[in-house]
């Protein structure tokens, strides 16, 4: 997935349309206003507006199409690593830092970013896995 956001970036950052932008933009700041609400749900629909803003901008319908579907795919695990405490706020963040690459035009600053960001997920969310079997082993213990 991070390979296929990488790629998208790359794209996006090159071929971006005004209108793209704008969709970009309106995406990231309806997820600064989830993220400062502290909103898990809405930030996590927003955060899939605004990764499917970037698919758009490559104009490449094949790649746009297979990313989303592979984060389709991804949705249960991408919804569950927010819950990590403050990756609502880090996911925030480095989304700022992709926006600036992509308006600026450096693909692969753009590509860097996308494909960091997409692995810190997988990385936070076996965080968050090992603390919930910790949980459940030691409600167990006393239980």
């Amino acid at each position: 997935m991070s390979e296929l956001e990488a790629a998208c970036g790359r794209l996006a950052a090159r071929r971006m349309t005004p209108e793209d932008r704008a969709a970009l933009e309106a995406a990231h700041a309806d997820c600064a206003e989830a993220a400062s609400s502290g909103d898990i749900e809405t930030y996590y629909i927003e955060n899939a507006r605004f990764h499917a803003a970037i698919y758009a901008a490559t104009a490449n319908r094949t790649l746009a199409a297979e990313t989303l579907r592979h984060q389709r795919l991804l949705q249960p695990y991408r919804r569950l690593q927010l819950r990590v405490p403050r990756r609502m706020d880090a996911s925030f963040g480095e989304h700022q830092g992709i926006l600036d690459a992509l308006v600026t035009g450096q693909g692969d600053l753009a590509a860097e970013r996308l494909r960091a960001h997409v692995l810190v997920q997988g990385e936070r969310f076996l965080t968050l896995l090992t603390a919930l079997q910790e949980e459940a082993e030691a409600l167990a213990r006393a239980g």
